[in-house]
């Protein structure tokens, strides 16, 4: 409403403010598209890891509170959760073994 308010006081009408708010939502889409963030989700990692592991997906879920077809569309990569993700990956490094080389 804040936007709103300044634009009106540029002189612009309610059509005018909606127009530049769609080029701005535009803008900023198309920027993504080129510029695709760096921590994108990485689900089937995790989905490798905790297999590797042999961690039943549901005993995961229950480990992080949630539930178990949320972590299944994480790892599938239907679903964008950073914050799910990075639980999921520091659960899974205290589960598993500690590797030896």
């Amino acid at each position: 409403m804040a936007y709103f308010e300044r634009r009106r006081a540029e002189g612009l009408t309610n059509r005018d403010i909606m127009r530049c708010l769609k080029r701005h939502v535009a803008n900023e889409i198309y920027a993504a598209l080129l510029n695709p963030a760096a921590d994108n989700p990485t689900g089937h990692e995790l989905r490798a890891q905790r297999q590797q592991i042999g961690i039943p997906i549901s005993i995961l879920a229950a480990t992080l509170g949630v539930p178990y077809q949320r972590l299944r569309r994480l790892e599938i990569g239907t679903r964008a959760d950073p914050e799910l993700e990075q639980r999921a990956s520091l659960a899974l490094a205290q589960l598993s073994p500690p590797e030896t080389a």
